[in-house]
């Protein structure tokens, strides 16, 4: 008997938990239960995961058999459009109900048609629950969003994605598999100026886990990878850096080497690759001591995305007087450049323009110029990152916008000479980043 009374006792205190936890609303701290083994394994543990989001949230176990009936379940993108006109959304932005909603009306009063949503930023985090055993192993997913869920809304809206991953600035991976890192002369993980680590490009290892990655994404419903970061580490004592598995080899071609193995891999998915690079990688010649050449990369991929950002160059660059002030000759200059250089590659120059303010303030007058400039330097498609996500459509042409009749701003001025400061690198990006802000590589 009285056993029999102890265990109604415990089951009570157990239902009045569960009932508890489910008639729970908010948290300010965002709490999640996760499972610690993938669905290949044959038992799960429960792990509690809290993050300090600022983001109220129902404290909830995810369904284990859900997850798997959703990795199974492909969804099928719109077609691919005529052009492609983009804005960024980090993989948190994408998971929040408000902002997700906020940038769907942005999207639908505006003329564009593409979401560039990050399934692997550069903190090395993969934004979702994934199945990719090394991803799995160093604990790189976070619970940012359904991406299921997000492409069927995007599919619903007309709206094309594209799936940003990260490469080779992975902090996550740095830590969990110091192999694989970049070393400082002392034999320690090299960092940067923000503290954070990379890993060596020339891994094979660390090549077959984005590309994992990559096809991940496909799986599930991205018909494009953008891959960002694939360079060489900046922004830090890179006289410091050691490579344990490039050595003395040639950084463009191990870049170049890369991106031909990637393309190959990918290939029978029917992705489209992408691959983001320096705004001042269509003008110099080398490789800027990253990796990035423009030719090179531009032999490796389908789409050449050079980030072109007027805030991003020095003083005198293109012999602008301030290239922050003056983004219609900026992107027009740079986007000449890289045309003239690939005239005959089979590759597409989509670049990405700027929407955020750092010395300068960038609202309407200052987007529509990027966009004639663009158009100006024969280049139809384009993607505009804001890192806060934050867009307003004011500041965007409508829906009803014909490419071919742009907004009536400036044209290039003849009389502008260029420098030899055309040859130098961008400005650090460790100067160009706002507290809380990745302005991207």
């Amino acid at each position: 008997m009285r056993n029999t009374i102890s265990r109604f006792v415990i089951q009570i205190i157990l239902v009045s938990f569960l009932f508890f936890l489910t008639s729970t609303q908010s948290y300010r701290i965002r709490s999640f239960l996760f499972p610690t083994k993938t669905p290949q394994q044959s038992g799960y543990g429960l792990k509690m995961i809290t993050y300090e989001s600022g983001l109220n949230s129902d404290l909830r176990a995810i369904d284990i058999a859900q997850l798997e009936a959703a990795a199974s379940n492909r969804i099928k993108p719109i077609p691919q459009p005529e052009n492609i006109w983009a804005v960024y959304s980090t993989g948190w932005a994408a998971g929040h109900p408000r902002l997700f909603n906020e940038l769907l009306r942005f999207i639908d009063e505006t003329c564009i048609n593409s979401l560039v949503v990050d399934v692997k930023d550069d903190s090395g985090a993969v934004s979702y629950y994934s199945e990719v055993p090394l991803a799995q192993a160093i604990g790189a997913w976070r619970p940012k969003m359904d991406p299921q869920r997000i492409l069927r809304v995007l599919k619903e809206h007309g709206v094309y994605p594209i799936a940003r991953v990260v490469v080779f600035k992975d902090p996550i991976l740095a830590k969990k598999r110091p192999e694989l890192a970049v070393k400082n002369k002392n034999g320690e993980v090299w960092r940067d100026h923000k503290g954070l680590a990379w890993v060596d490009p020339n891994s094979k290892e660390v090549w077959d886990y984005n590309i994992q990655i990559a096809k991940e994404a496909i799986e599930m419903g991205f018909p494009e990878v953008q891959f960002d970061y694939v360079r060489y580490a900046s922004d830090g004592p890179v006289n410091e850096c050691v490579y344990p598995f490039t050595q003395d080899l040639d950084k463009a071609q191990v870049i170049q080497d890369f991106l031909e193995y990637a393309r190959e891999e990918l290939e029978a998915t029917g992705a489209v690759l992408s691959v983001d690079v320096f705004g001042l990688v269509c003008s110099n010649q080398g490789d800027l001591g990253i990796g990035q050449n423009l030719e090179k990369i531009a032999d490796a991929v389908g789409v050449l995305s050079p980030m072109v950002y007027p805030s991003h160059y020095y003083k005198g660059t293109y012999g602008i007087k301030n290239p922050d002030t003056e983004p219609y000759l900026t992107v027009y200059k740079s986007l000449l450049d890289a045309q003239k250089r690939l005239k005959d590659a089979q590759v597409e120059i989509r670049p990405w323009l700027q929407d955020f303010s750092l010395a300068s303030k960038y609202g309407r007058a200052e987007i529509l110029a990027q966009i004639r400039a663009a158009r100006d330097a024969g280049v139809q498609n384009w993607l505009f990152w804001n890192p806060s996500c934050r867009y307003n459509s004011a500041n965007y042409p409508g829906r009803d916008f014909f490419y071919q009749d742009p907004p009536p701003l400036g044209r290039p001025d003849s009389i502008v000479e260029r420098t030899s400061q055309e040859s130098g690198e961008a400005r650090p990006a460790a100067e160009l980043r706002e507290e809380g802000h990745d302005f991207q590589s």
